[in-house]
């Protein structure tokens, strides 16, 4: 008990620690104010390139409507106020084209940790651990994201970070392409096995206040334990609970995963969607099973500023006004993990969000959720579940 107390200390006090002496740092720049950029990278006279990067988020996830499960009398569902992410990241950048990245988040897990050589010929190569092409609202930075948390497919369907090496190529007008060697899991041990990643993204139109974004993802993966899983939360971190999931799919060969994107930006306004499908191929004593859901997207930047898009993903806005921007979204996802004699369950949500971007490194957000799951593992199948939910998130990031 005492070593558990330990260990939720370390978690809450480490990275508030971690905030202070960054938040310190700024108030004893005096070129900078609060709410504008901060000096958070420096620059040598012979061409190399230090940066300390941070992401911090706290949330809160409140339940209401169908929290109890009516077959056990458990809840499903329990309120909750903790942190999201506490991520703090070095990056060191040499005159010659290599990048060195190391990052941990402090809720116990590795991010983004790898070695990187750029050419404006060649492309850019890593080798280390990063994030997987398939699933574009995974793929997007954290700090970014248009609400707290990825959709339903996006959530199923997307990997993670993986151990591997992949290569970025962006020599042809309007297009990216990236292919990725994953190799042995990941530096917190999970997903054991190795795969092959692509994603390609054409982008016809791409200017500060316009975008056009389409991309196809592809993945192939081959578990170790010849094991899979596969559910997803309703949209909220802070629970445990899946209503949709497979439970475990013995004698998986192989996992096949595939998305197609679809982006768009007009001045204030961005719509994205993705359409997704995750697929086990298991030996012939078992059949195959594939799961598949999509989302849709739109916000509005009620202050007038456009959205920001670097290297195929939408990026936060920068205020042009003192007292930030304001944005409203909404975003409608399906996934449905039903197939044959699997009964996963079918799932569909809705959630509208309002945004306030509070200078350069400040952001609020707040999203209410009606989910509605049928056919769900939990609660027995016995009827449908209905949860509403109200989630909060106060963000610094730099």
């Amino acid at each position: 008990m005492r070593t558990a107390r330990k260990r939720c200390a370390r978690r809450h006090v480490l990275p508030a620690a971690g905030l202070m002496l960054a938040l310190s740092a700024v108030a004893n720049a005096n070129d900078y104010g609060l709410l504008g950029d901060w000096p958070t990278t420096w620059k040598s006279g012979n061409g190399y390139e230090v940066s300390v990067l941070g992401l911090f988020q706290y949330d809160t996830n409140h339940f209401s409507g169908d929290t109890w499960n009516a077959a056990t009398g458990t809840p499903l569902f329990e309120n909750a106020d903790d942190w999201r992410r506490t991520e703090l990241d070095l990056s060191l950048k040499m005159p010659f084209g290599l990048e060195l990245r190391a990052g941990y988040d402090w809720q116990n897990t590795w991010t983004d940790n790898y070695l990187k050589y750029s050419s404006d010929r060649l492309g850019s190569f890593r080798l280390g651990q990063f994030k997987t092409p398939v699933g574009w609202d995974g793929i997007e930075s954290a700090n970014a994201q248009t609400f707290l948390e990825p959709s339903l497919p996006g959530s199923a369907v997307f990997e993670g970070r993986r151990l591997g090496a992949d290569w970025t190529f962006t020599g042809v007008d309007h297009w990216r392409f990236t292919a990725a060697a994953l190799m042995g899991g990941n530096l917190d041990g999970e997903h054991k096995g190795d795969g092959l990643a692509g994603r390609m993204v054409f982008e016809p139109v791409n200017t500060p206040t316009r975008v056009l974004h389409l991309a196809l993802a592809a993945s192939r993966t081959w578990p170790d334990d010849h094991a899979l899983s596969i559910g997803a939360k309703p949209e909220a971190a802070l629970t445990p609970t899946r209503l949709v999931r497979t439970g475990t799919l013995i004698d998986t060969d192989a996992v096949d995963r595939a998305g197609l994107e679809l982006g768009w930006m007009r001045g204030p306004f961005h719509m994205q969607a993705e359409y997704l499908a995750i697929r086990a191929r298991r030996t012939t004593a078992q059949p195959d099973f594939t799961g598949r859901g999509f989302y849709v997207l739109g916000a509005w930047m009620l202050t007038g500023e456009s959205r920001g898009y670097k290297d195929g993903n939408f990026t936060n806005t920068q205020p042009t006004r003192p007292w930030g921007a304001l944005e409203l979204a909404a975003r409608y996802s399906e996934l449905d993990l039903a197939d044959g004699s699997i009964r996963g369950g079918r799932q569909h949500d809705w959630t509208i969000g309002a945004n306030w971007y509070l200078g350069r490194h400040f952001k609020l957000q707040a999203n209410y959720i009606q989910a509605h799951a049928t056919d769900s593992p939990a609660n027995q199948y016995l009827s449908p579940i209905d949860p509403r939910i109200f989630e909060m998130r106060a963000q610094i990031y730099f």
